[in-house]
């Protein structure tokens, strides 16, 4: 039986595909990862006594939930991380002296302006002013649409028979 080239070089890259898929997966210690992160299990706990608390509990008792929170959990925790490594970003370009190149300058210049509430204040802008004004263009947008939503319901029910259903 003669081998086509072309289906040998393929058996060759899948193979060389496989290989490289498995040295990834492999960690330095040369044992398959899963990418599971072992080091928040619980292990004083028996994993078929209470799997919730053997997978979970080292974590729980590390996080408390923070008291300006109802709940917490590991996407709050990215989310408040990420606010925190943001804002030391912003700052750190308040605090650098030297030409900065114009997004930074934009970026920091912006933030100052926001953070200057005695500014803000003294140019007539205050924020129960802001939120007034946010909420009124809510409620009157509400209003512009309500009479656009019971018309397409309306619509909906008609075209639908939902109003031969109804009766």
């Amino acid at each position: 039986m003669r081998y086509k080239p072309l289906s040998l070089a393929t058996v060759a890259l899948f193979g060389v595909c496989a290989l490289l898929i498995g040295m990834t997966a492999l960690g330095g210690d040369g044992l398959l990862k899963s990418g599971i992160d072992r080091g928040n299990f619980d292990t004083a706990v028996r994993p078929g006594q209470d799997f919730y608390e053997y997978v979970n509990g080292y974590w729980i008792r590390t996080n408390p939930i923070p008291p300006e929170y109802s709940r917490w959990g590991a996407f709050p925790k990215l989310r408040d991380d990420n606010f925190a490594a943001l804002r030391q970003i912003v700052e750190g370009l308040t605090g650098q002296s030297g030409a900065l190149d114009a997004d930074r300058r934009k970026l920091r210049d912006f933030y100052l302006t926001a953070m200057d509430e005695a500014r803000l204040e003294q140019q007539g802008v205050s924020l129960a002013d802001f939120d007034r004004r946010k909420s009124q263009a809510f409620w009157r947008e509400l209003h512009e649409l309500v009479p656009q939503w019971d018309e397409m319901i309306h619509a909906f029910n008609r075209d639908s028979g939902m109003q031969a259903a109804a009766a």
